[in-house]
């Protein structure tokens, strides 16, 4: 079995209380080695991921929670933030809340993520939103969003490299993309142009633009093609 040590590099996190409420910055980096297998799950985050051509996952992300007794402060400062698990070649990247906080509906987030080009990503956001601006997937990637929606901007991938769009509940808008695989539950999809599509869905809306080939399966679905 293949073993790394991994180094954790410019950790910090500011808070502060203002009218009720809780605010708190934190910036995380993590370097990576080619190819490793990397997922996060995110709770009621608005995501952003974006690509750059460092070996290292940089996470930085502002909270804000409504109406915070002074206590609870107490118990965030210290279990609000994000903790990793790493394995020889697989990291999982979550969201960690203090336990005992029960609102976790009055947490809100902006998270923006920067990835290196050659890891596989699987990228989980529940009750909050997605936005991916300009990718090249060199390897693997796959985003689930439920109560959430899912924006792509333009994405392209190698030949090798299978694309994921999932959403349950919520909406994905694709601008511009290759090739995809789609899985839609009760939802609404969108794509304004692509080459290749494969979807699965349940009780969806699907309006698609400009696409050469689609691979479609499911039931009860509304489809307007153009």
């Amino acid at each position: 079995m293949k073993y790394f040590v991994f180094f954790l590099f410019g950790i910090f996190g500011i808070c502060r209380g203002y009218a009720g409420d809780y605010v708190k910055y934190v910036r995380q980096m993590y370097p990576v080695e080619t190819g490793i297998n990397c997922l996060m799950d995110f709770r009621f985050g608005e995501i952003a991921l974006k690509q750059w051509e460092k070996d290292s996952i940089l996470v930085e992300a502002s909270f804000r929670v409504k109406d915070v007794e002074e206590w609870e402060k107490e118990n965030l400062a210290e279990h609000l933030g994000f903790r990793l698990d790493a394995w020889s070649d697989v990291w999982k990247l979550y969201l960690e809340i203090a336990s005992g906080f029960s609102r976790e509906g009055d947490l809100k987030a902006e998270i923006n993520v920067w990835v290196p080009r050659r890891i596989t990503l699987d990228v989980m956001n529940r009750f909050g939103n997605i936005h991916l601006s300009e990718y090249h997937a060199e390897l693997p990637l796959s985003l689930t969003a439920v109560y959430g929606n899912i924006q792509v901007d333009s994405v392209s991938s190698q030949p090798d490299a299978e694309l994921f769009f999932n959403v349950s509940y919520g909406k994905l808008e694709i601008r511009n993309c290759e090739k995809a695989n789609v899985r839609s539950a009760y939802s609404s999809v969108g794509v304004k142009s692509a080459r290749f599509l494969q979807i699965k869905a349940e009780k969806s809306y699907i309006s698609l633009w400009n696409t050469d080939t689609i691979i479609g399966q499911g039931e009860f679905n509304n489809y307007d093609i153009r």
